[in-house]
C-alpha cells in the first residue's frame, strides 16, 4: 500500500496478475480495504466484470465509439466486431484468453489462404 497525493493505493500480485486499486484517504480504512481486497483476490472473487457477456460489452463499446469517433471509423469497427465475435469460441470476457485469440487468428489465416487475393488496380500490371 502506498500514499499518492493523500490517497492510499493497493498494489499486489495474485496468480501473476497485477492488482492496483484506489483505497481511501484514511489510513485505517485503507488498511481494512486492502485486507478485504487481498481476501477477495485469494478467493478468485475479483473482476466480476469478467463474467460480462461479450455481446453486452460490444454494444456499450460501439455506443461509446459512436459518440467519440468519426462515422466511417465506427462503421469499420462495427463490421470488424460483427465478423470477429461469432467466430470466437467464447461468450463471456472471462473465457477470452491468448488461446482463444490464437485459434481465431489461425482460422482467419486458413480462410485467407482459400480466398484469392484481389490486387489493387494498376498495381503489378506489368
Amino acid at each position: 500500500m502506498w500514499d499518492r497525493n493523500g490517497v492510499y493505493w493497493a498494489k499486489f500480485r495474485r496468480d501473476g496478475k497485477l492488482i492496483q486499486k484506489k483505497l481511501s484517504k484514511d489510513f485505517r480504512v485503507a488498511g481494512e480495504l486492502l485486507r478485504d481486497l487481498q481476501v477477495k483476490a485469494d478467493r478468485g472473487e475479483l473482476g466480476n466484470g469478467n463474467k460480462a457477456q461479450l455481446s453486452d460489452i460490444r454494444d456499450r463499446w460501439l455506443a461509446y465509439c459512436g459518440q467519440t469517433l468519426r462515422e466511417s471509423t465506427v462503421k469499420r469497427y462495427r463490421e470488424n466486431i460483427v465478423t470477429i465475435l461469432p467466430r470466437l469460441s467464447c461468450t463471456i470476457v472471462k473465457q477470452l484468453n491468448v488461446e482463444t485469440i490464437t485459434c481465431y487468428r489461425a482460422g482467419r489465416m486458413e480462410d485467407e489462404e482459400t480466398i484469392p487475393s484481389q490486387g489493387k488496380p494498376g498495381v503489378n500490371d506489368g
